[in-house]
């Protein structure tokens, strides 16, 4: 991927532009977005967000993720 830090900065767009906790269909919408990048660019990220946990530290981690891959 030629820019990384775009990707994640929509990811992050996505996720936090509710002033809330996003809506599950946000949270369903990104884990395919990581679906499609794994089968794009053939590598194995780890991680999806749940509902049930902290989304600040999963999203965080998947993007770490998806810099450092």
């Amino acid at each position: 991927m030629k820019n990384k830090k775009l990707f994640c900065q929509a990811i992050n767009t996505l996720l936090w532009s509710f002033g809330s906790e996003p809506p599950a269909e946000v949270i369903w919408g990104v884990n395919e977005l990581l679906d499609w990048y794994e089968e794009e660019y053939g590598v194995k990220l780890g991680i999806r967000l749940t509902e049930e946990e902290d989304l600040g530290k999963e999203s965080e981690e998947i993007i770490s993720a998806i810099m450092n891959k």
